[in-house]
């Protein structure tokens, strides 16, 4: 979604992913799909950031280490 400031969340399934996107109403969210990218695939996470190129990123899922430090580096 190149040209729009889209904020990524990870974990909308969890309790507080959702009350954050509901708190983004009208602002333009994308959420983390694991079928779409493994966060355990350091290449799929790339990808996927690559691809929604989000102007922020709110990691509120669990997962490995590794998949936080991508996001963090995507960050920086």
């Amino acid at each position: 979604m190149p040209g729009v400031a889209v904020t990524l969340i990870t974990g909308l399934s969890g309790t507080v992913g959702p009350a954050l996107r509901a708190a983004l109403a009208g602002r333009p969210v994308v959420g983390w799909d694991r079928a779409t990218a493994s966060p355990d695939d350091a290449a799929a996470v790339r990808a996927r950031l690559d691809a929604v190129d989000p102007a922020a990123v709110c990691h509120l899922a669990m997962g490995a280490e590794a998949w936080a430090g991508e996001l963090a580096a995507w960050c920086a």
